[in-house]
């Protein structure tokens, strides 16, 4: 499970098996927060294998998330220099895992790790969409980024890049919320999914508009 949830953070949909795509998803959500697909689940899951955590018996999450997701933030940056571009975090939690998906024309070097967190750096670019996963390990689930400000990675680019979509995670599977400059404006239109749902005291409805505007 831990190997197919990574493949999809590096390689996209496409690693789902067509026949069980909608079991899959929904059984991602294994820090029971209401929230699919997410490195947060990654990192619950990283613990649950190293006996760190137990996981939630199957029903006991409807309308009760076991993890808050959001509870704390973090602050996102990047910066280009040099024939590179640096992502730069600001958090006041330890890191355990990122996913940063970037949009380039051009070409992109593989990504590197910017610090000493001892955290694993995966990535897989194809046509025009770079996929970035910084995440703990079973093997080194003990690693994390420091709170405070931090480099998390540097990609070596000839052409253009930006940052197109986040997510992080603390080191105990809880969803960050993301504060994110200089991040690239959406395309279209969409209205997705809220979640938690069911929910109980409230719920999130994410949505993307193609220019700040009054809503």
């Amino acid at each position: 499970d831990a190997v197919l949830y990574t493949n999809y953070f590096i390689y996209g949909s496409s690693v789902w098996n067509p026949t069980w795509v909608n079991v899959q998803i929904l059984a991602s959500d294994i820090n029971d927060d209401g929230v699919v697909l997410t490195v947060a689940d990654l990192i619950y899951l990283i613990r649950i294998i190293t006996g760190d955590e137990q996981p939630f018996p199957p029903g006991t999450g409807t309308g009760s998330p076991k993890v808050s997701p959001y509870a704390n933030s973090v602050d996102v940056s990047n910066d280009v220099a040099n024939g590179a571009v640096t992502v730069r975090t600001n958090s006041s939690v330890e890191i355990g895992a990122a996913l940063l998906v970037f949009r380039f024309d051009g070409t992109v070097g593989a990504p590197v790790l910017a610090n000493n967190s001892g955290l694993q750096i995966r990535s897989n670019a194809a046509n025009g969409e770079l996929r970035v996963l910084v995440s703990q390990t079973v093997e080194a689930a003990a690693s994390r980024l420091t709170s405070g400000s931090n480099s998390l990675v540097t990609i070596p680019v000839n052409g253009t890049i930006e940052l197109v979509e986040s997510q992080f995670s603390d080191v105990n599977g809880g969803l960050l919320q993301v504060n994110a400059a200089n991040a690239a404006l959406p395309t279209t239109y969409s209205l997705e999914q809220n979640y938690p749902n069911p929910f109980n005291a409230g719920t999130v409805i994410p949505f993307t508009l193609v220019q700040g505007s009054r809503y």
